[in-house]
């Protein structure tokens, strides 16, 4: 039987986010766990437009989304990790 898999997902694109720590954290802490599958997963990597952007066609976008969509299909369960500088 295949291991479940979990996406421990930076949830932000933004300059300057602080996402990536908090990622590879709660990776080592999971490092144990011999009974599921972990991967950090970068949403930089599957760039979307944000809302009243207009720089992407709507090709460019469905492309995008059509390979979120894919990534995301292969993931049995997400961990969002995040961290605001300020709180």
């Amino acid at each position: 039987m295949e291991k479940p898999k979990i996406g421990i997902v930076m949830n932000t694109t933004r300059d300057g986010r602080c996402g990536e720590g908090p990622a590879r954290w709660i990776l080592d802490l999971t490092s144990w766990r011999n009974d599921l599958e972990f991967e950090v997963v970068d949403l930089r990597d599957y760039p979307l437009p944000m809302l009243g952007e207009t720089d992407y066609s709507e090709s460019e976008a469905a492309e995008s989304i059509g390979r979120g969509d894919e990534r995301w299909g292969r993931e049995d369960g997400v961990v969002a990790a995040t961290l605001y500088p300020d709180s």
